[in-house]
């Protein structure tokens, strides 16, 4: 951890070297802040969402809507946090090679750091619109699924997530 003006802040945990408006597979989880449940309960092994529940997967879902060359693949919305397989499909381009100033890439038109950012714009715009006490954690986890192995586990993980909330790290 390092000072900035002095208070600490973390350094970055995505990969220096990666443009995230690359085409690509990206397995993302997106929490709530102090891991509040939000979205719902876990019942029964399923989750049974609440009406911010239902809008986060609609949003999800709807995200390819509104980025050109984007498609999601599989997600899961539990009571306190998100889990979500995003695809990027970009042709490399001078607009999306890799910018030279340091910190504005996750910004960039298409970049998976701009689509987290709208979509929990858009969430907690509706959830200020039905006053619902609502906020997210800070940034999100991201993986690049680099082959079918991995994406056959990751999209194994999401299905099963319901079924082990009990065990789940998130589960607090």
């Amino acid at each position: 951890m390092k000072l900035f003006k002095d208070k600490y802040r973390m350094d970055s945990v995505r990969l220096k070297s990666w443009d995230y408006s690359t085409s690509g597979f990206y397995f993302v989880t997106i929490c709530v802040l102090d891991h509040k449940h939000s979205f719902g309960a876990v019942e029964n092994l399923s989750v049974n969402l609440n009406d911010l529940g239902d809008a986060a997967s609609r949003f999800f879902i709807k995200i390819p809507e509104y980025f050109k060359n984007v498609s999601v693949i599989n997600h899961v919305i539990m009571q306190n946090h998100i889990h979500g397989i995003i695809v990027i499909e970009n042709e490399k381009t001078a607009e999306n090679m890799k910018c030279p100033v340091r910190g504005l890439q996750g910004n960039r038109k298409g970049s998976l750091g701009l689509i987290i950012s709208q979509y929990k714009a858009a969430v907690k715009r509706f959830a200020s619109e039905g006053k619902i006490e609502f906020a997210w954690q800070k940034g999100y986890y991201e993986n690049i699924i680099r082959n079918e192995k991995s994406m056959e586990k990751i999209s194994e993980y999401i299905s099963m997530n319901p079924l082990k909330w009990e065990i789940d790290e998130y589960n607090k």
